[in-house]
């Protein structure tokens, strides 16, 4: 699961650890551990990561590309998951260039269809309906299939939309034109 440059994309769907909580990882206290507090059966055939988390003074706590609640995220809690998402084998994948071809053609289409056919204020309405579509659509491809589909689809669709809706305006307007001229004549 690498690019380019060799980075492996991670997925981060759980809000960040905090110790005794139910988070995304179970968190144990090394002094518990040290003094007998806690039952050695509970990590046995499972990994065991040790490092600080909301340590004060310690600034190994980082922001991830999608921390859930918005807090930044322990470098041992990194380090968890990059080892979930290996031994998970749900890599993020990006969309097949087909799909992205149909996607961006298929918003063209109905952005082009509510303009022609709209008056003003659907016609800037039914786009918008048509973007929050995507957005949803794109949400529920990441959490169900682990599908990135590219930030860049509803512009590309936009201009495609917009300039088939200039090509057929021009072509009409020509078309008048040269009626108009052929009456006068």
């Amino acid at each position: 699961p690498l690019e380019g440059d060799a980075a492996v994309r991670i997925n981060y769907f759980g809000p960040p650890s905090q110790p005794y909580s139910s988070g995304t990882f179970r968190v144990i206290s090394f002094v518990d551990v040290l003094r007998g507090r806690v039952d050695p059966s509970i990590w046995r055939g499972g990994l065991v990561l040790i490092g600080t988390l909301g340590a004060t003074g310690l600034a190994d706590d980082y922001w991830t590309p999608m921390s859930d609640q918005g807090h930044k995220m322990a470098g041992v809690e990194i380090h968890a998951n990059v080892a979930a998402t290996l031994f998970s084998t749900r890599y993020l994948k990006e969309a097949p260039l087909p799909l992205d071809i149909l996607l961006i053609l298929s918003i063209a289409a109905l952005m082009a269809l509510s303009v022609v056919n709209l008056g003003p204020p659907a016609a800037w309405i039914a786009p918008c309906l048509v973007l929050g579509g995507y957005v949803a659509g794109n949400a529920g491809a990441l959490y169900t299939q682990g599908m990135l589909l590219p930030i860049s689809t509803p512009m590309l669709a936009g201009l495609v939309a917009l300039s088939g809706a200039a090509a057929l305006r021009l072509t009409s307007e020509q078309q008048s034109a040269r009626a108009l001229r052929a009456i006068t004549r």
